[in-house]
């Protein structure tokens, strides 16, 4: 059977970096986003229309957002800055904001690496350099390492937080390829080697240890691992 080619209609205007874009993770007909600017979208019929929710004053574009799985009202949007950039946490749902981090992202990557499952409350970024863990979803940060990836990279390219396993992490950077970490963040082994960058990782919903990574460079395409990213072959 042949399939038509999918119709594409642009909704908002702009464009940006990393992805700031979030799936409300208890109703998931409400979608968040950022289109290169300070202002955070809202739609709620699935991307049909959209309004403006909040101005994200004082910072420029939004890179990555972030909606409690406890209660949706409070959210997290990592936003370029500065230097330093910054983190900020509404809990009234965009009515007031208040920083609550202050580090420099890397430039091209995507900050936040939240799991949206209920009762967690633990999200990661990393800025300047280091790893920092939230354990009251991004009102206070503790540092976990130092970069792990060694070079000059700034930060991750982007962040897996396990559903299934609270302990385990998968992080991509810009030059050397996919790492994994079992103890919260600490340590880390690199199981996929690549030169340049992988800037997206998913897994798969239902099964958390099928896991797809994008290649930027490399030789392009997509990587995939079937168990939990310590392994990983070229799936195109």
């Amino acid at each position: 059977r042949t399939l038509s080619q999918p119709t594409w209609v642009r909704k908002i205007g702009g464009e940006g970096l990393g992805n700031p874009f979030c799936v409300n993770p208890l109703n998931n007909n409400v979608i968040y986003g950022s289109s290169g600017n300070s202002y955070l979208y809202i739609s709620r019929n699935r991307g049909n229309t959209w309004q403006i929710l909040s101005t994200v004053a004082g910072g420029l574009q939004i890179k990555s957002v972030a909606v409690s799985a406890t209660d949706t009202n409070i959210i997290l949007v990592a936003q370029e800055a500065g230097p330093p950039d910054r983190i900020m946490k509404t809990t009234n749902n965009g009515a007031t904001w208040v920083q609550t981090f202050a580090q420099d992202f890397y430039y091209w990557g995507v900050p936040l690496a939240y799991n949206p499952i209920p009762g967690n409350d633990t999200v990661y970024t990393m800025g300047s350099n280091i790893i920092w863990r939230s354990t009251n979803f991004g009102t206070t940060w503790d540092s976990v390492r130092f970069n792990p990836f060694g070079g000059l990279n700034q930060g991750w390219e982007f962040a897996l937080h396990r559903p299934d396993s609270t302990n385990i992490l998968i992080a991509a950077d810009n030059a050397t390829g996919i790492w994994k970490s079992t103890d919260y963040g600490v340590n880390w082994r690199l199981t996929h080697g690549t030169w340049g960058e992988v800037p997206a990782l998913a897994y798969t919903p239902g099964n958390p240890t099928v896991i797809y990574g994008a290649k930027w460079s490399g030789g392009g395409g997509f990587v995939k691992s079937t168990d939990g990213g310590e392994t990983w072959y070229s799936s195109t």
